[in-house]
């Protein structure tokens, strides 16, 4: 979208002629191409992405009236693709283009990244993103009203505001008492105002999973140095990802910054029909979940196999599990696949969504750089981050004012699209070519064939006749 609107801003507006500055058409003056990508196709709510776009504008001839500057001003807005919920990501945008390319062989560039937001409360789900000409200007005309309002609005691609889980709420606080919710069930001990426990605290794997030990006057307070009112402990069914190892079992400790001295004991048990082959029990141990870090830090750990139970001393509430180290993992190995290039022919400066699935096969978390070229020029690129077993979609829009058949290689996948009118499009397939299947209604006939024969040996029928009707 970027691109024609700059190319239709950057027609020349001047005080005597206006109307018929604005009525040429701008791929008779410009080239251009763009791509614009997202540098996130998974957001959440109220958190800060950006649209990121990069093109650039040629005069190919000189135009009849000369102009030093073009504004464009455009807000962004997605639409919730089930509800039809509209938000806005960006209300105001600006744009100047200085000077406007007028002559012959002069361009233009740009590099451009718009801070977009989801706003609190945005339904989870797929939007789809929309960008709208609010305002366009050259050296001070206003001609907004003059572009056609068929370029007021133009789909940029879609987003996903993924769905944040809501953890309970914390236990009613009861004055001069600590609550501690263990897996859904209540305990109450008295605790003092500077947040040392009155009795010792002795949970015995609560459901069989969890067990708690705190003595007698540990200092329980939480992130404000307060008493502590509640402890809670959930299981964590989405854990963070352990590089090293499997993870056997995780539970979430809240509230988040609580801290106790002397440190409390925590036992966690596990099953061992379901440990990890080649798994040896006395290796297991329990982790902490640091999040600024974001890794997992081994705690010194004691493992009772015939219990089934793996115990380590905790000073601080995170989440916690029981970890099995294994073998050093396969290096990551980055697979391209399901290249999609849609349309494969468009009429000039529309634009062709291109896509591929980037997947992480191999065993450890990697980098990959993938680029994007254009008839064998890179029109852009990605650094992308997976870790083992992740996948991830890169998608991107790019639009071409020339006409003509363009190549596109998109990590080591090729395929291709067509610019030019609609009535003269020979449209060319994505990906590798296949001949296609002729079809019965237009094969040749017997009769057909014969008189292509005839035809083509006509010298050999015309001997023949001759002999037959004169020599025979």
């Amino acid at each position: 979208m970027a691109v024609l609107l700059f190319l239709i801003a950057c027609l020349p507006i001047t005080a005597p002629l206006p109307v018929a500055a604005i009525s040429l058409n701008p791929f008779d003056y410009f080239e251009g191409d763009y791509c614009i990508t997202f540098s996130e196709n998974e957001v959440q709510e109220d958190k800060v992405f950006y649209l990121e776009i990069n093109g650039q504008v040629e005069c190919i001839q000189d135009l009849p009236f000369g102009a030093n500057q073009a504004d464009i001003a455009v807000s962004i807005t997605a639409q919730h693709k089930e509800t039809g919920d509209v938000v806005v990501l960006n209300s105001a945008y600006s744009v100047t283009i200085q000077p406007v390319p007028d002559w012959e062989g002069d361009t233009f560039a740009m590099e451009l990244s718009i801070p977009l937001i989801l706003p609190a409360g945005s339904q989870p789900g797929e939007y789809e993103v929309v960008a709208h000409l609010e305002q366009a200007e050259v050296d001070g005309w206003d001609i907004t009203n003059l572009i056609p309002e068929s370029y007021h609005s133009y789909s940029i691609g879609t987003v996903t505001c993924a769905e944040i889980p809501v953890p309970p709420p914390p236990p009613v606080e009861i004055p001069g008492h600590i609550t501690l919710d263990i897996l859904g069930n209540s305990y109450e001990y008295e605790i003092w105002d500077d947040g040392s426990i009155a009795e010792s605290v002795n949970l015995n794997l609560v459901e069989g999973e969890v067990g708690i030990y705190i003595s007698s006057g540990t200092l329980c307070l939480d992130r404000h140095d307060e008493a502590l009112s509640y402890i809670s402990v959930n299981g964590e069914t989405s854990p963070p990802d352990y590089e090293s190892g499997s993870i056997i079992t995780a539970y979430k400790f809240a509230p988040g910054g609580a801290t106790f001295d002397p440190s409390l004991e925590l036992t966690l048990s596990y099953d061992a029909v379901n440990l990890p082959d080649e798994t040896a029990e006395e290796a297991l141990h329990i982790a902490c979940y640091d999040y600024s870090a974001r890794q997992w830090t081994a705690l010194k750990s004691e493992v009772d196999e015939r219990a089934n139970t793996v115990e380590a001393k905790v000073s601080h509430f995170s989440t916690f599990a029981i970890i099995a180290d294994s073998a050093p993992p396969a290096p990551a190995s980055f697979v391209i696949s399901d290249l999609s290039i849609d349309p494969v022919h468009v009429e000039p400066g529309q634009s062709v969504t291109i896509s591929v699935r980037v997947s992480n096969d191999g065993g450890t978390e990697g980098s990959y750089t993938l680029k994007l070229l254009i008839n064998d020029k890179q029109q852009n690129s990605w650094e992308i981050i997976l870790g083992p077993g992740g996948s991830k979609t890169i998608s991107c829009q790019v639009g071409k004012t020339r006409e003509g058949e363009y190549s596109v290689i998109m990590g080591g996948l090729s395929g291709k699209f067509s610019v030019g009118s609609v009535s003269s499009a020979e449209v060319p397939a994505a990906g590798p070519t296949q001949e296609p299947e002729q079809d019965s209604a237009t094969s040749p006939t017997p009769n057909t064939s014969l008189l292509s024969w005839l035809l083509e040996h006509w010298l050999l029928v015309v001997v023949v006749l001759y002999f037959a009707v004169f020599v025979l």
